[in-house]
């Protein structure tokens, strides 16, 4: 019932939200640019309060929820929280430490997540460097993730502990509206795969929907099928 009661309050946030929406895209204006739904982060800090919101299904399972929250402490530095909406809670910050200039120089990021159970009970959930190409090629970007986390603490899938993992993904701007991108995962010997695509409703709203698959440890070399999709917007 409490699924139920929060899919039903996302999606009246949603329509009245989408109702008041000015289709049309401002060009002097920052537009939104969301984490979700990659495995990866990019190295952009939000220009202001920023909410991702996604369900995800993984394989004949029932869906699960989340909801970041990115808060910005200046052009360089934003505070974010995570909650899948049952028991887990994260806390993080992101910091760009440099802004390249040229199209094959990466722009480089550091982010920190800790999994609050209690002041007395916090532990280091995530941390990785980010490489980010914007513009490797025009309008191909790719981005790199190297860190070591609890990646799959919302029970997903069977699987704990701090591991190391190396992400890649590729984005390509197919229309002004319309984003494309192919992503790969590499924890230990497994590999997990997301594509998927971004729709811009204008500088403050995007949807999004995406799917792959995940390395499933209860079989051996099996994997299971995800998919899932979200809606995010930007208040400056």
């Amino acid at each position: 019932m409490k699924r139920v009661i929060l899919t039903l309050s996302i999606m009246l946030m949603a329509f009245v939200g989408f109702s008041q929406i000015d289709f049309t895209v401002d060009s002097d204006k920052p537009t939104i640019d969301i984490q979700r739904p990659t495995f990866s982060e990019n190295s952009n800090i939000t220009p202001g309060i920023q909410l991702e919101n996604g369900a995800f299904a993984l394989d004949d399972d029932d869906a699960s929820y989340s909801t970041m929250v990115r808060f910005s402490l200046g052009e360089r530095v934003e505070l974010r929280t995570t909650t899948n909406w049952d028991s887990n809670l994260n806390l993080g910050f992101k910091v760009n430490v440099f802004n390249s200039e040229e199209k094959w120089m990466p722009d480089v990021a550091v982010i920190s997540s800790f999994n609050l159970n209690g002041l007395s009970n916090s532990t280091v959930s995530d941390y990785r460097v980010v490489a980010d190409f914007d513009d490797m090629v025009d309008k191909l970007g790719v981005t790199f993730n190297y860190g070591k986390g609890d990646l799959f603490n919302y029970d997903l899938i069977n699987r704990a502990g701090m591991q190391n993992y190396f992400n890649t993904v590729a984005r390509y701007q197919v229309l002004d509206r319309l984003g494309a991108f192919g992503e790969v995962q590499v924890i230990d010997e497994d590999l997990n795969y997301n594509v998927g695509f971004t729709v811009l409703a204008n500088n403050n709203w995007v949807f999004d929907v995406h799917g792959g698959s995940i390395s499933d440890e209860n079989g051996e070399d099996s994997t299971l099928p995800f998919f899932g999709g979200g809606l995010s917007f930007l208040v400056r």
